[in-house]
């Protein structure tokens, strides 16, 4: 069986070893096929000619309607859209979009995920709801990994990236103290106006009490992450995957 993931230092890399883990104690061989993201692991799945079986597909991620042949086993997890970025501490304020302009983002260069993955779906969907002008910020397309490397090494001002919490990506930029996170203060606005997103809340101190960090009450907005399978598979393979989300995802 064949199991879409991610790119390198998302969950879903993660994720896929688990499951893969937890197949070998069943006695059926579970192989990862890393990808660019969301949007190849549709289109992958939905070709009827190609070895992938299951993949991981966050909500939201456009698909054409003339998709067929796929079928879900349900949400097994959250992937907040965080937005990282480096230097002097900004004023939340100065992040927030009011008639197209945002004084954070004049003349940024801010990576918005490779075309195709999840990050740059979601990312692009919230620049547009928001109405920014993007005429004076350069976007980049650049995959998670490389655009951690580029957020701590100065070559980027701030970066999207939308997944998991335990992420080696996410959490590599959560305990830089060079990197700050913004959060969305409009937080319900945008669950609102983007029905599949979810709102996520986070205690003072929750991602580390040693730091107090975050040292205030945050609000994340997240995504879901959907366990989708080629609707052939035989249902004792699709039980095994249930079994896996239930006792991986369950907590």
């Amino acid at each position: 069986v064949i199991l879409a993931t991610g790119s390198p230092g998302g969950s879903y890399e993660t994720l896929g070893k688990q499951y893969a883990e937890f197949f070998a104690k069943k006695g059926v061989v579970l192989e990862l096929m890393p990808t660019n993201g969301a949007q190849e692991n549709l289109s992958r799945l939905s070709d009827r000619n190609d070895p992938v079986q299951a993949a991981f597909v966050q909500a939201g991620v456009a698909h054409p309607k003339t998709v067929t042949g796929i079928q879900s086993l349900g949400a097994i997890g959250y992937d907040p859209i965080w937005f990282f970025y480096r230097g002097a501490e900004v004023k939340r304020s100065d992040f927030e979009v009011i008639q197209g302009h945002a004084k954070y983002f004049a003349n940024r260069k801010i990576s918005v995920g490779v075309d195709g993955s999840g990050t740059h779906a979601q990312a692009m969907r919230v620049l547009k709801i928001t109405g920014l002008d993007q005429t004076n910020i350069q976007l980049l397309n650049l995959p998670g990994e490389k655009a951690v490397k580029a957020l701590k090494n100065g070559e980027i001002d701030g970066t999207f990236i939308v997944d998991a919490f335990e992420a080696p990506n996410i959490q590599a930029l959560l305990t830089d103290p060079n990197v700050h996170l913004v959060t969305f203060r409009r937080a319900e606005a945008f669950v609102k106006l983007i029905p599949y997103l979810q709102l996520l809340k986070v205690p003072e101190g929750a991602f580390s009490l040693q730091r107090n960090f975050p040292s205030e009450d945050l609000r994340l907005v997240a995504t879901t992450t959907n366990l989708l399978i080629d609707d052939r598979m035989h249902p004792a393979i699709q039980f095994l995957f249930l079994e896996a989300a239930r006792e991986i995802n369950g907590r």
